[in-house]
């Protein structure tokens, strides 16, 4: 990306998604420290929350609590201009809670843990309600993409709406699918992205070859990315593409979800001349046509997002120390570079609030 010449569309023209998945209170302790630090997580919250940042509509679909937690994940990001008016918060349930610690090591480690250190088990994510979904569908009937990380017939049935109008669709499973629904989720996107490792993250193994005008992106940390796409007329487009390296790496930690952002973010989502919304030529959206210098232009633009990411701590860390505008035209410049220039961005500084419930990150622990 020569320049990084790439800008955030203005908000009039804001390109928009919707999305379902995982939100939750990322409870962060920073390494050799035994107070953390909270901040809204989840790979759906960190997506629609980096897109929002970039210019974009974002609106999330999601289940909360009515506790402070839910409260906390709707301060932090509105503040980025996300729409939480789908957000429910629901008095039967707790919000969600993931510790996230992190071990150091070069690269540095991180660890999730969903109990506390005493044992208890945090509060899960809760699928939203049928109503929620139905409503939201109904108030964004146009999006431009429609993302989601959780495989379920609610989902899927937002998915198939959101496809029908035009939307592009985006998976990015927990794990390789293999039950019906994570089959047809998979089937059904038009980009499917999994994060890992060894033959876990590899896009041959998902199920066979992909789907006319399907991505298939599979990432590897430090290694950086392989994909596998089938566009127009029938032909498939493969390659692998090193990582943007990044000095002076703090926390790796929602690096994935950055890619992600990036990536739609340089992505042209809906061709010139677009097709009809009812037509399904409409969903095929600008993928169809793209050329591999175009496809591997947008990845390595999400990948340099993602590395400079690791430069700070928390899954959104770039955000707090950023604006929109500074963080494109660095990662633009890393893009073309294959390295992140650290002249280009902010100091990181620390942001959200202590968590309640105890040193531990648990609620109601009696061990303090």
């Amino acid at each position: 990306m020569r320049g990084g010449a790439l800008q955030p569309p203005p908000r009039s023209a804001a390109r928009s998604c919707l999305g379902t998945g995982l939100v939750a209170l990322d409870v962060i302790y920073p390494l050799r420290s035994s107070v953390p630090h909270c901040r809204a997580g989840g790979s759906c919250c960190n997506v629609l929350t980096i897109l929002a940042w970039l210019g974009w509509q974002s609106h999330p679909v999601a289940r909360l609590g009515d506790d402070p937690d839910g409260k906390r994940i709707a301060r932090d990001v509105s503040k980025f201009g996300v729409d939480t008016s789908h957000v429910e918060r629901d008095p039967r349930i707790s919000t969600p809670r993931i510790i996230q610690r992190s071990l150091g090591g070069l690269p540095p480690r991180h660890r999730f843990f969903f109990r506390c250190e005493h044992g208890r088990r945090l509060p899960r994510w809760r699928p939203p309600a049928k109503a929620g979904r139905s409503d939201a569908v109904a108030d964004v009937p146009s999006p431009d993409v429609f993302y989601f990380d959780r495989a379920g017939r609610g989902a899927l049935d937002m998915a198939r709406r959101s496809r029908r109008a035009g939307a592009l669709v985006v998976f990015e499973p927990q794990a390789p699918p293999k039950d019906a629904i994570s089959r047809q989720c998979a089937r059904l996107a038009d980009v499917v992205k999994m994060c890992g490792r060894g033959d876990r993250s590899e896009p041959g193994l998902w199920a066979g070859a992909p789907a006319g005008g399907q991505l298939r992106i599979a990432t590897r940390s430090e290694e950086g990315l392989a994909y596998e796409a089938r566009l127009a007329g029938g032909r498939t487009v493969a390659g692998e593409l090193p990582a943007v390296r990044a000095d002076a790496v703090v926390d790796t930690s929602g690096a994935g979800d950055c890619l992600t952002a990036g990536f739609l973010h340089a992505l042209p989502v809906r061709p010139a001349a677009a097709a009809p919304v009812d037509s399904g030529a409409a969903r095929r959206s600008a993928l169809v046509g793209m050329s591999k210098a175009s496809l591997e232009r947008a990845l390595k633009f999400g990948q340099a997002l993602a590395a400079i990411n690791c430069r700070y701590a928390g899954a959104r860390g770039l955000m707090y120390a950023n604006t929109a505008e500074a963080a494109v035209s660095a990662a633009g410049a890393a893009a073309s570079a294959g390295r992140v220039d650290p002249r280009r961005l902010g100091a990181a500084r620390s942001a959200g609030g202590r968590a309640p419930g105890g040193r531990c990150g648990a609620y109601a622990c009696g061990a303090f």
